[in-house]
């Protein structure tokens, strides 16, 4: 806090530094009133566009007011304890102001004046004391509308404030349903996905046992004419030695050399589909384990 301690403006009203915003902004506070919200308090800034008559850093000194309280109390001291003035002597006051005004004034001593004079004069202590009790309560509704109007900006203030986090919080909920939205359009994609993946799987699998199947029935076939095959076919197939176990492998190859005896080659044809088949069988198998994944 590096504001003065005291800032009276220009309507007579002071100010006293209360406490501080975030940001390190001084409030001020009525002096009178002891107990005031902060939302409500009115910054130095607030104070200006009012006007600032005076400012201090010692205690609260008002402009004018001490010489006005120091009248009153000299006053209400020489008038001692009366009551004030009801509205109907003030009405014989009244009259008796005319009446004085108006009648014939003799050239002699004016015993009719005197009177009135004097019946005004034991009468001037009451409407003294009228006259002080309304300007102090003037004063009091002066300060009470200063507070009103210092609360009506704070407040004003306060709620341009709530309302400009209002939209900062909206926008942030904005965003958010945004980033929400997004996510549900990429995890149904990515579901998308793996159903895909997992129906290229079952089809990967039904292709093998339709595979193995086929391979059953060749190994067989072989099984029984393989004699006969090998006399007639160009092409010399590998006998396995007595108790070395044949690889479902060797038998496909066998019966591609077979199926390609024809052709220039065979051995060369073979080998080159049994790669090409094994890559594809690998990138298969890695794209089901990358759809189980996700």
């Amino acid at each position: 806090m590096t504001g003065p301690l005291v800032v009276n403006t220009q309507d007579g009203t002071c100010w006293t530094r209360r406490g501080a915003r975030r940001n390190g902004e001084d409030l001020y506070a009525p002096e009178g009133v002891c107990d005031c919200p902060p939302y409500v308090m009115a910054t130095l800034a607030e104070l200006a566009e009012h006007g600032i008559a005076g400012s201090t850093d010692v205690l609260p000194v008002p402009i004018g007011q001490p010489e006005q309280h120091g009248r009153r109390a000299r006053i209400a001291e020489l008038i001692g304890e009366v009551k004030p003035a009801s509205d109907g002597l003030l009405e014989q006051l009244a009259e008796s102001v005319r009446d004085r005004r108006e009648h014939d004034h003799p050239t002699w001593e004016d015993l009719y004046c005197l009177n009135l004079v004097s019946f005004m004069g034991e009468r001037m202590g009451t409407v003294l004391r009228r006259l002080l009790d309304a300007e102090a309560r003037a004063e009091r509704y002066r300060i009470a509308w200063g507070m009103a109007r210092t609360r009506a900006v704070s407040t004003g203030g306060a709620a341009d404030r709530y309302a400009a986090r209002a939209r900062d919080a909206q926008e942030v909920l904005q965003r958010m349903l945004f980033t929400v939205i997004a996510g549900q359009l990429a995890l149904h994609e990515a579901n998308r996905e793996r159903q895909e993946l997992r129906a290229r799987v079952a089809e990967l699998e039904a292709e093998r046992h339709s595979t193995n199947e086929a391979l059953t029935e060749a190994v067989e076939a072989l099984a029984a004419n393989r004699d006969r095959l090998a006399e007639s076919a160009d092409v010399q197939l590998p006998v396995p030695a007595a108790g070395v176990p044949v690889t479902a492998r060797e038998i496909v190859r066998n019966v591609l050399l077979l199926h390609y005896a024809g052709t220039p080659n065979p051995a060369l044809v073979v080998d080159t589909l049994l790669r090409n088949a094994w890559a594809e069988e690998q990138a298969a198998q890695a794209a089901a384990a990358e759809g189980g994944e996700r």
